[in-house]
């Protein structure tokens, strides 16, 4: 069965023809531009202008549902927005995660929106090393998923200062001493290669968003990009960060990137993360310079 049998493709023509309510002007389009390279201002808005009418129609179904809920049950409150964003490792998920805040929070001024990354739910690389799971890091079985889905259920019940840990991608590890504090707010982004997979039948994280969208490209498109942000990653390395030891010898870093791919990143990405792209309502496909070639609609 094709991998995209249950979506229905549109090409970038197509997508870029919708239209929401609100539009992006000139200078709010070129200060998300400044903020973010690697799109140009012509890229955010064929990206990000359908995106934002998809979002205002899912919305405000969610919103008429709450309130016809509360004429039968006045003590449910309205629950926030919670938007899961997955696709493989650097195949540009926290860039389009942070982006997409941005443009929502120019849409939605009015509404709060907050970002957390599946990574907070990493086990540290002690608990790792002392359970031999290092070598499996990213994998479904590296994470903390009862406090991820205990974190996504507190935020719908919109209970406030919630802390979940910080992963820092220079130190490879979760940081011990800094916590990201989340606030209640309207829309929640949770961006990380695990939002969107089910590898259980129990209760999984995706059961808890409302509106689900998968990153994905060529695999040899994204190999590339990971082996050029594993450079870039070493070349900003500091003292007594993870990356830091490969500027001494750069090919040893490239030697130990290409096998990282082929012995944990692609497997993962064929193994758990590829297939999760199931559980999306929306699929944007990349090509070579992180512009969008096409989507796919979830048919069903």
């Amino acid at each position: 069965m094709n991998k995209l049998d249950d979506f229905q493709v549109v090409d970038r023509t197509t997508w870029q023809a919708i239209e929401p309510h609100t539009i992006f002007t000139k200078q709010q389009l070129e200060k998300l531009a400044q903020t973010f390279p690697m799109f140009d201002p012509t890229e955010i808005k064929v990206i990000y202008q359908p995106l934002m009418a998809l979002l205002e129609l899912k919305l405000a179904i969610q919103s008429k549902q709450m309130q016809q809920f509360s004429t039968w049950y006045p003590k449910i409150n309205a629950q926030p927005f919670v938007i899961g964003i997955a696709g493989s490792v650097a195949v540009g998920k926290s860039t389009m995660a942070a982006l997409l805040a941005a443009a929502l929070k120019i849409i939605f001024p009015n509404l709060q929106t907050e970002l957390v990354s599946t990574d907070s739910f990493l086990y540290n690389n002690a608990y790792l090393d002392q359970n031999d799971l290092m070598q499996a890091k990213g994998f479904p079985i590296s994470y903390d998923t009862a406090s991820f889905i205990a974190f996504l259920k507190a935020f719908k019940q919109r209970q406030t200062n919630l802390k979940i840990p910080i992963y820092s991608h220079q130190k490879y590890d979760i940081l011990t001493n800094q916590q990201q504090l989340v606030n209640n707010a309207d829309i929640l982004i949770v961006e990380g290669i695990n939002a969107l997979q089910r590898v259980s039948k129990d209760e999984m994280p995706v059961d808890l968003m409302d509106y689900k969208i998968y990153i994905d490209a060529d695999e040899k498109i994204i190999e590339k990009w990971f082996l050029e942000r594993f450079e870039r990653l070493v070349k900003e390395a500091t003292p007594n960060t993870y990356y830091y030891q490969f500027q001494a010898d750069l090919n040893v870093g490239r030697s130990l990137a290409k096998n990282t791919w082929h012995s944990i990143n692609g497997v993962n990405l064929h193994r758990y993360i590829g297939p999760s792209k199931i559980n999306a309502n929306l699929i944007l496909i990349k090509g070579p310079n992180h512009h969008l070639e096409a989507v796919a609609f979830k048919k069903y």
